[in-house]
This record gives structure tokens, C-alpha cells and sequence, in this order.
């Protein structure tokens, strides 16, 4: 009885060695190396392209005086993205802070192929339901 078993137990675990389906997902979360760089600060010298295909510096956005909530994200995303720019948008909407006066908000795609259309469109989806 034990032996049958173990038998089985080590057949599922072959299976599961031979078969198993690595994900578009999974895929993605493989290539992805983090480097912390905890405390230290981000360069107002680092150039992003806006959504009206402009060239400007971090610089000009963070010298506002006003505090800055800087997201890193896909604009088409295949994993949380979308949950953490809805989040940040419901948060903030629920806030009564004013964008612009008391704070900034900048989410800079991490996808080089995503350019200023969708970074347009994006924005006026979140703008329309502030």
C-alpha cells in the first residue's frame, strides 16, 4: 500500500516536472530585476517625455513646492499597474486635496514603446473620473 503510494506521489511530481506551463507572467516576472536604492535620491537632471511630447526634466516637476507622488508604471499593463494607478486615483480623488496646489502627481511609463499618445489618453481616462 505504501508503495503504490509513493509511486504515485513520485508520478504526480514527474508530471508536474514535465508539464508544467511557465506563463506569460511568469515570464515577465523573471526578467525583472530590482535593485533597491533606498534613501537615496532621484536626479532632477533625468529627462521623461510628456504626454504632449515634450522633453522635460524631473527638476521642473519637483521644484514646484509642492510634494510629488511619482508612480513607475505600464500604461498597458500585464500584471498590477492598472491596479495601483486606480488605487492611486480613487485615493486621491477621495483626498480633497487639490492637484496642482497641494500636490503633483506623475506616473512615468517603465515601457520605452509606449509614447505620448497613450500616455495622453491615459491621463484624460484618470482626469475624466477625478
Amino acid at each position: 500500500m505504501i508503495r503504490k503510494k509513493n509511486i504515485f506521489l513520485l508520478s504526480c511530481l514527474l508530471f508536474c516536472c514535465l508539464f508544467a506551463v511557465e506563463t506569460i507572467a511568469d515570464k515577465h516576472l523573471n526578467s525583472i530585476d530590482v535593485e533597491n536604492k533606498l534613501g537615496q535620491k532621484i536626479s532632477r537632471n533625468i529627462q521623461v517625455l510628456t504626454d504632449k511630447d515634450e522633453l522635460i526634466s524631473l527638476g521642473s516637476i519637483f521644484n514646484k513646492g509642492t510634494p510629488t507622488v511619482l508612480v513607475m508604471a505600464y500604461y498597458q499593463c500585464p500584471m498590477l499597474c492598472s491596479l495601483v494607478l486606480n488605487g492611486l486615483s480613487e485615493a486621491l480623488s477621495e483626498s480633497n486635496l487639490i492637484p496642482g496646489s497641494d500636490y503633483t502627481a506623475l506616473t512615468i511609463s517603465i515601457d520605452s514603446k509606449e509614447g505620448p499618445s497613450l500616455s495622453k489618453e491615459k491621463k484624460a481616462n484618470y482626469i475624466n473620473n477625478y
